[in-house]
C-alpha cells in the first residue's frame, strides 16, 4: 500500500509538472495569440490607410480626368467656335466683297451717268450762253417775249441741277456706306486675328495640360502600382497570419483539452489518494484493534495458563514442566488459529498465500512462534495414542481432550475462516467486541 501510495505521489508530481509545463505553454500560446492579434490589428490599420491612400489617389486621378475631360470639351468647343467664326468671317468677307463690288459697279455707273450729265449740262450751258447772247442782241433792237425754246432750256438746266444734287447725295451715301463696310472689314480682320491668337493660346494650353496630364498620370500609375504591390503583400501577410492564428488556436484548444484531461487525471489521482489515505487509516485502525485483541489474547492466555496449572497441579503423576509446555503449546495453537482467522477476516483478500504470509508476519510481530506443522505432529501422535507427554509422563484425560489435533486444525482452517470471523477470542467478552466494532 505504501508503494502504491508512493507511486501515486510520483504520478501526481509528474502530472503537476506536466500541468505546469502545459500552463506555461498555454501562456506562451496566449501571448503569441495576443501578439498575432496586435499584428493583425496593425495590418488592418495599414490596410485601411493604404485603402484611404488608394481612394485619395483614385479621387485625384478622377479629378484630373474630369479636368482633362473639361479641357478637352473646352478645346472642342473652341474649335467649333473657331470654325463657326471662320465661317461667319468668311461669309461676312464674301458679303463685304460682294457689296464692295456692287458699290464699285454702282459708283462706276454713277460716274458714267455723272459724266454724261456733265456733258449734257456743259452742252446746255453752251447753248444757254449762245441763246442768251442771241437774246441780248435781239433785246437791244426790241423787247419781245422770250421764245419757247429758251424756256425749255431753262427748265432743262434746272432739272440738271436737281439731278446733280441727287447724284451728289447718292454718292455721299455710297461713300459713307463704303466707309462703314471698310470699317466692318477691318473689324472682322481684327476679330479673326484675335480668334487666331486665342486658338493658338488654347492649343498651347492644351499641349501643356496634355504634358502635365501625362506626367501626373505616369506618377499616379506608378504610385498605384506601388500601392497594389503593397496591398498584395499585405494580403499575403494577412493570409499567413490567419493561418498561423488558426494553427495557434488549434494548438490552444488541444492544450486546453490536454489540460482538462490532466485535470481529470489529477482529480482521479486525488480521489485515489484520498481512498488510499482512508484505506490506510482503516488499516491502521484495524492494526490497532488487532494489537488490542492480541494483548487481550495474551492476557487470556496467561489467565488460562494459570488456571490450567492450578488444575494440573492436582494431578500427581504429571510433572509440572511437561504439563506447562503441553498447555502452552495447545494455547498457542488455538491462538494461532484464531489470529489467522482474524487476520484473514480483516484483510478479506482472494490470495490465500498472501493472507497466510501476512498472518505469519503479524504473529511474528506479536512474538508468537509459528513453525511448520510437522514440528509438532509427533507430539500429537504420542499424546493421542499413549496418553503420555513428550517426556514419557502420563497426562490426564482432561488435558488430552483439550488439545486438538493439528491435522484436524489444518483441514478445518479454510472451513472456519468464515465461521471464526464473528467469534471472540478466549477471555474476550462480547461487549468488548461490540465496543471495538463501534470504534471502527
Amino acid at each position: 500500500m505504501e508503494r502504491a501510495f508512493e507511486e501515486l505521489l510520483s504520478e501526481k508530481g509528474t502530472v503537476d509538472l506536466q500541468k505546469e509545463n502545459d500552463t506555461i505553454y498555454v501562456e506562451q500560446a496566449e501571448n503569441s495569440l495576443k501578439r498575432c492579434k496586435n499584428e493583425y490589428k496593425t495590418i488592418l490599420v495599414d490596410k485601411t490607410m493604404l485603402q484611404l491612400k488608394m481612394r485619395r489617389s483614385n479621387e485625384k486621378l478622377q479629378f484630373y480626368n474630369e479636368k482633362v475631360f473639361d479641357l478637352e470639351k473646352d478645346r472642342l468647343y473652341m474649335k467649333n467656335c473657331e470654325k463657326e467664326r471662320e465661317t461667319d468671317i468668311s461669309i461676312a468677307i464674301g458679303m463685304a466683297v460682294a457689296t464692295l463690288r456692287l458699290t464699285n459697279e454702282e459708283n462706276a455707273k454713277l460716274k458714267k451717268e455723272i459724266n454724261c450729265r456733265r456733258l449734257q449740262t456743259s452742252k446746255l450751258i453752251n447753248r444757254y450762253e449762245i441763246e442768251s447772247l442771241k437774246m441780248a442782241q435781239t433785246s437791244e433792237g426790241r423787247v419781245e417775249n422770250p421764245p419757247l425754246h429758251v424756256i425749255k432750256v431753262v427748265e432743262l438746266f434746272l432739272c440738271i441741277i436737281f439731278y446733280d444734287g441727287l447724284v451728289l447725295q447718292e454718292m455721299d451715301g455710297l461713300k459713307s456706306h463704303g466707309d462703314k463696310l471698310d470699317a466692318e472689314i477691318k473689324q472682322s480682320k481684327k476679330e479673326l486675328e484675335a480668334l487666331q491668337n486665342t486658338l493658338s493660346l488654347l492649343k498651347e494650353s492644351n499641349r501643356i495640360c496634355e504634358s502635365n496630364y501625362l506626367e501626373a498620370e505616369s506618377d499616379l500609375v506608378q504610385e498605384r502600382n506601388i500601392l497594389e504591390q503593397s496591398r498584395k503583400e499585405l494580403k499575403s501577410t494577412v493570409h499567413r497570419k490567419k493561418e498561423r492564428l488558426l494553427y495557434t488556436r488549434t494548438k490552444v484548444e488541444e492544450l486546453k483539452l490536454a489540460m482538462d484531461a490532466a485535470d481529470q487525471e489529477l482529480i482521479k489521482a486525488q480521489f485515489c489518494g484520498n481512498q488510499l489515505q482512508t484505506n490506510t487509516s482503516k488499516l491502521e485502525k484495524a492494526i490497532n484493534i488487532l494489537d488490542q485483541r492480541i494483548l487481550r489474547a495474551t492476557r487470556c492466555l496467561t489467565k488460562s495458563k494459570s488456571a490450567a496449572l492450578q488444575h494440573i497441579r492436582k494431578v500427581r503423576d504429571l510433572k509440572e514442566t511437561e504439563i506447562r509446555a503441553d498447555i502452552e503449546l495447545q494455547l498457542k495453537r488455538d491462538l494461532n488459529e484464531k489470529l489467522v482467522a482474524l487476520t484473514m477476516s480483516q484483510l478479506r483478500s482472494k490470495d490465500q498465500k498472501g493472507v497466510e504470509v501476512q498472518a505469519r508476519v503479524y504473529l511474528a510481530a506479536a512474538d508468537i512462534i509459528t513453525g511448520p506443522r510437522s514440528s509438532w505432529a509427533p507430539l500429537r501422535d504420542t499424546t493421542r495414542l499413549s496418553g503420555t507427554s513428550s517426556t514419557g509422563t502420563p497426562c490426564s484425560s482432561a488435558a488430552v481432550t483439550t488439545i486438538p489435533s493439528p491435522t484436524s486444525t489444518r483441514s478445518s482452517i479454510p472451513q472456519r475462516l468464515s465461521l471464526l470471523e464473528g467469534r471472540t477470542l478466549l477471555g474476550e467478552s462480547s461487549s468488548c467486541r461490540a465496543s471495538i466494532k463501534s470504534g471502527k
